[in-house]
């Protein structure tokens, strides 16, 4: 096949084409609700006015949720504390704002209800479908290179009733992927790997006491006996601090490990153990 008129040969193909084609396949409009509210349109960052920045992310939040998308349930969810009349002209003024604030449209209207411009990126649902595939084969499990995505918090500075509702149940989500990940690290003898999400679930939770029972484990396993003291350490004092007693399970259980006979094979608590 002879080149396309006016164009060199080879034009249509190379790693210019491939960056060109990466281009038109990225989201338009992207997200991002994990760690922190941002909007990017065509690739570049955009400011919204308080209010309308708040109704974008609730619609991100509602957008598998159809069912909440009505201006009603939106407005009331935004403005709680607000008359009917009062909010109905709030989400108005946010509506304005946001037109004012982008080139090209991110939410669209549907007769009473309101949603995301179809296409748009989120990414906690992004997230949450990366969890699922971790479920899906041991492959994919210990293959996930990016644990420290399960310890982002949605939108951390928010405290709508909105917000926390969905913060608790994405947490509940990450944590059980972190321990599937650290367990079947743990259980692949892929210690290195195991250690590296325990240690980042511990920092977001001092009180994750499936981590805890991990770390003392490994490090007792590698002799590492001082570092299983000041984990253990660490992690009463958070306990007795949260609850004003001494954590009596954790503390058997760092007993037992410091004691037992290590000429035998590490037996790596189970999850279900720390419930």
């Amino acid at each position: 096949m002879t080149p396309e008129r006016g164009l060199p040969a080879g034009a249509g193909s190379g790693p210019a084409c491939v960056a060109r084609g990466r281009e038109r396949d990225r989201p338009a409009i992207r997200i991002t609700l994990m760690g922190g509210f941002a909007v990017t349109v065509d690739g570049v960052p955009r400011r919204l006015p308080g209010e309308a920045g708040r109704l974008v992310a609730l619609l991100a939040v509602m957008d598998t949720k159809p069912g909440l998308r009505s201006r009603a349930r939106l407005a009331a969810s935004l403005w709680p504390g607000l008359d009917r009349t009062r909010r109905r002209a709030r989400l108005g003024a946010a509506l304005r704002d946001l037109r004012a604030s982008a080139p090209r449209p991110i939410v669209e209207a549907r007769g009473r209800t309101l949603r995301l411009v179809p296409g748009t990126a989120v990414d906690s649902e992004e997230l949450e479908a990366e969890i699922a595939g971790l479920f899906t084969t041991l492959d994919a499990l210990l293959g996930f290179q990016r644990p420290e995505r399960l310890t982002e918090e949605l939108l951390p500075a928010w405290e709508d009733d909105w917000v926390r509702a969905e913060r608790r149940r994405l947490r509940d989500l990450c944590r059980l992927a972190l321990d599937e990940y650290i367990h079947g690290q743990v259980a692949h003898a892929s210690l290195e790997a195991a250690r590296r999400g325990i240690e980042m679930a511990l920092r977001a939770d001092p009180l994750h006491e499936y981590a805890a029972r991990g770390l003392i484990g490994i490090q007792i396993g590698a002799g590492e006996r001082a570092g299983a003291v000041a984990t253990y350490s660490r992690f009463r004092d958070h306990f007795v601090a949260r609850f004003g007693v001494e954590p009596g399970e954790m503390e058997e259980f760092f007993i037992t490990f410091m004691t037992r006979d290590w000429s035998a094979p590490l037996d790596f608590p189970e999850a279900r153990d720390a419930e």
